[in-house]
């Protein structure tokens, strides 16, 4: 029998986290990631800097004020996703450019000269 004390328990315990399903990586050459490392400009109403960093086999997301240290983990050749968050990038073939995919949207992003 469900009571309202029970009810109430069962709602105030944290959820379960949600799984993310689990996505193929591909191999990406380290002087490719080194290539794309850099910051990007969003073009949002929020303007931020999106700074990556090339890692091993992945590269490493700092959004000031967002996320810090965020890994995003090769699809293909320019796709990258994250597993902590819902979070996508896809990159230019130049790396002039990139797309940030969060919570449904897409932001544009222009590469800045370090």
């Amino acid at each position: 029998m469900i009571t309202f004390v029970s009810l109430l328990t069962a709602c105030r315990s944290a959820p379960e986290p949600i799984a993310m399903p689990e996505r193929a990586r591909a191999e990406v050459a380290a002087e490719t990631l080194a290539y794309y490392a850099g910051s990007y400009e969003l073009e949002s109403p929020e303007p931020g800097t999106l700074k990556l960093e090339a890692g091993d086999g992945l590269l490493i997301a700092t959004l000031d004020g967002q996320f810090a240290g965020l890994a995003f983990y090769p699809e293909s050749a320019t796709r990258f996703f994250a597993i902590e968050q819902p979070f996508e990038i896809e990159i230019a073939e130049d790396a002039c450019g990139l797309t940030l995919f969060a919570d449904g949207t897409q932001t544009h992003a222009e590469r800045v000269v370090d």
